[in-house]
């Protein structure tokens, strides 16, 4: 069954944040922003990404079976919206903008974004037309501690209903 109209209108009410998903093997790299993604346990610590199908994020994350998520701050539509396309791999950058291998997963870490984790992936659902990945945080850093982070309703954009 398609949403309908009110369905939508439902959906893109709900608060949905915006992040930066990025993820590497040995010899390949992918990013991508993403907007579906909740903790669902504190104990161990895990989270939740709804990754679309056929993405090359989502297969990169089960590749690597591991991912650094991002935050991303008010007023860093710019970063988001470098992401919405693949990224393109340069030296020691992803689209432009510069990482570090994180040290428990190799997962790229920007540090110029406000706050991140890496994760291991354990497990993955399909659902839809988006593939659900649960995964641990293994480590994560915060590198600006007075922000506010990016909500999609701070944007022109919409990615729900």
């Amino acid at each position: 069954m398609q949403p309908n109209e009110v369905h939508k209108q439902v959906l893109r009410r709900f608060t949905y944040g915006l992040y930066i998903v990025a993820a590497a093997t040995e010899s390949q790299y992918a990013a991508a922003t993403v907007t579906w993604l909740s903790q669902v346990s504190f104990d161990p610590p895990l989270i939740m990404l709804a990754l679309r199908n056929g993405s090359r994020i989502l297969d990169m994350c089960q590749k690597a079976g591991a991912c650094a998520v991002h935050v991303l701050a008010k007023g860093q539509e710019q970063i988001a919206s470098s992401f919405f396309k693949p990224a393109r791999v340069e030296k020691d950058a992803l689209s432009g903008f510069r990482f570090h291998p994180g040290s428990e997963t190799g997962a790229p870490i920007f540090s110029e974004l406000p706050a991140w984790c890496e994760v291991k992936v354990t497990k993955a659902h399909p659902a839809g037309d988006h593939t659900l990945v649960v995964a641990e945080i293994v480590d994560a850093g915060v590198t600006h501690q007075e922000i506010s982070p990016l909500a999609l309703r701070d944007t022109p954009w919409h990615y729900g209903g």
